[in-house]
């Protein structure tokens, strides 16, 4: 808590998240971390992912039911579920906040995973959902401390910026998943980005939504690397290059400076293990790896 602190001197309040559940799992220290001790009443059943504080002092956090920012069987976490919560640090008052409760019953089974504040309009948040994968990936934003939400994908309008491997060779574009952090910029309350399974997407006009207008989103990873290549090949004729990269397949280059029309090779693997071409007959290429 920036404001607990003064110029020079290490500032006393801190707040630490631990993943676990059913125990405590939020700590602070008044103390500038020489002792720690549980927040009062904070929730227990979930594992806080993200925790801020606006510009009163608001403690906001996200909560998931495992570390995400996917569920692996062996983990042995429970249902993926999780929670929104607010804490008032003068009166020790907890509210649940939260914008869209899982349901796992109806095999609406997610949790949260992103939270950022607004600098600069205390009770301005935005939480990203984590997981939701039956009924689609949400970021919510509020402007009144999580009475009332807007969801920012309701009527998002999406530009891809050339890479068309995001459609997967299908013919619609698929909401972006595994949102594990979301941020709005100090100086700009309308720019907010987000970090998904497959890069980074901002919008420099996400107030859009309180006049229930699109939110437009780009995807922006230019000169980014998101994944590792696992195989290139050079055939001395066709494609300049052939790829393969996990996660995302690999890629036909007839340009090595221009992003494939087409995206990923199709069939699409999620991993390409292995590439190569016939050395008497290059126009026989054989790709390896596991279909998703």
């Amino acid at each position: 808590d920036a404001k607990s602190g003064g110029k020079g001197k290490a500032t006393p309040v801190i707040y630490a998240g631990v993943s676990r559940y059913k125990e405590p799992n939020l700590y602070v220290s008044k103390d500038a971390g020489a002792t720690w001790n549980p927040v009062a009443k904070a929730p227990t059943e979930f594992m806080p992912h993200h925790l801020e504080l606006d510009s009163k002092g608001i403690v906001y956090v996200v909560y998931y039911s495992g570390p995400g920012p996917h569920d692996r069987g062996e983990e042995k976490i429970p249902t993926p579920d999780g929670a929104v919560h607010k804490l008032d640090p003068k009166s020790g008052a907890w509210t649940d906040i939260t914008p869209a409760k899982p349901n796992p019953a109806q095999d609406d089974k997610f949790g949260y995973g992103g939270l950022s504040v607004d600098a600069t309009h205390p009770g301005t948040i935005v939480v990203s959902t984590l997981n939701r994968y039956a009924k689609g990936h949400n970021i919510f934003r509020t402007t009144d401390g999580g009475k009332t939400w807007k969801d920012l994908f309701a009527k998002a309008e999406w530009d891809i910026a050339g890479a068309q491997y995001l459609y997967w060779h299908r013919p619609k574009l698929e909401t972006p998943h595994w949102i594990g952090d979301v941020t709005i910029d100090p100086n700009d309350p309308a720019h907010v980005t987000f970090v998904t399974g497959t890069g980074i997407w901002r919008s420099l006009d996400a107030t859009n939504v309180d006049k229930d207008q699109p939110v437009h989103w780009r995807f922006t990873t230019e000169g980014l690397e998101e994944t590792v290549v696992t195989a290139l090949v050079s055939p001395p004729k066709g494609a300049e290059l052939l790829s393969g990269v996990g996660d995302i397949c690999g890629f036909p280059h007839d340009d090595v400076n221009k992003a494939p029309p087409d995206g990923n090779f199709n069939p699409p693997f999620n991993a390409a293990t292995g590439l190569d071409f016939a050395e008497g007959n290059p126009d026989v290429v054989v790709r390896v790896g596991t279909i998703w």
